[in-house]
């Protein structure tokens, strides 16, 4: 899958733009709202992401969140909120 890291200054815009894709489907693959806050060195999707990554299992860590995750292992974040049973808690 295409990516794109954050640079310092990025914002929704300029990620879309350098990514030369549309903004909606920009948000709409990253699962993001349009209020987002990018952070410099964040990847971002360039494309819509996979219903199951490549490995089968991750150990959370104290800090992650199922965002981070799915960005990290290019997976949808209503997926891994199936797989893990944690639809509708909140994520940032």
């Amino acid at each position: 899958l295409q990516t794109i890291v954050a640079a310092e200054g990025d914002n929704l815009t300029t990620l879309a733009a350098r990514g030369q894709v549309d903004i909606a489907d920009f948000i709409r693959w990253n699962d993001i709202a349009i209020t987002h806050h990018v952070a410099a060195g964040n990847v971002y999707f360039l494309a819509r992401k996979r219903a199951r990554a490549e490995q089968a299992y991750y150990s959370a860590r104290s800090g992650d969140d199922l965002w981070q995750v799915s960005q990290r292992y290019g997976v949808q974040l209503k997926k891994l909120q199936r797989y893990n049973r944690t639809k509708g808690v909140q994520v940032k």
